[in-house]
């Protein structure tokens, strides 16, 4: 596959509105994402599932990846096309609220300079799902964000 296929925006709106008042970063989509052929930030595993079980019944909601593909070794170059996709999907989503899921996401969004913008950091999916944490808490974490973000308006 070459570098122009990698780059292809790997996006996915959630019931489509003007306005997406909150964005969903991850860092790239998972491993199965290179059997599947959807165009789809999370699927075909339980992480995705479990996301898209969450936002259902959301509105307004953006998400996006850093990087577009499964990425086993991270270069320079890899992380600066991921930043200039991610400040590209800001711009032109306007999001009031950044979520990012898990550390290396917010590790990369700490680079960028971001302002006007609230940003919040929780921890992977994965990480509830494979040490058994309460998945309704974290799903109440989401969701509550979200909730408080839409009645801003």
């Amino acid at each position: 596959m070459g570098f122009k296929e990698k780059m292809k925006f790997q996006t996915r709106l959630l019931k489509p509105s003007k306005k997406k008042k909150v964005m969903i970063v991850g860092m790239c989509p998972g491993r199965q994402r290179k059997r599947v052929k959807k165009v789809i930030v999370f699927h075909g595993n339980k992480t995705g599932d479990f996301v898209e079980e969450i936002l259902k019944d959301q509105e307004n909601i953006f998400l996006t990846n850093i990087f577009n593909e499964y990425v086993d070794k991270i270069d320079d170059l890899i992380i600066q096309n991921g930043l200039f996709k991610l400040e590209r999907d800001i711009e032109n989503h306007k999001p009031e609220v950044i979520i990012c899921l898990g550390r290396f996401a917010q590790k990369y969004v700490d680079k960028m300079n971001i302002v006007n913008i609230r940003i919040h950091f929780i921890l992977h999916p994965s990480y509830i799902i494979r040490f058994g944490k309460d998945k309704n808490i974290y799903k109440e974490s989401i969701l509550k964000i979200i909730k408080e973000t839409q009645n801003e308006n």
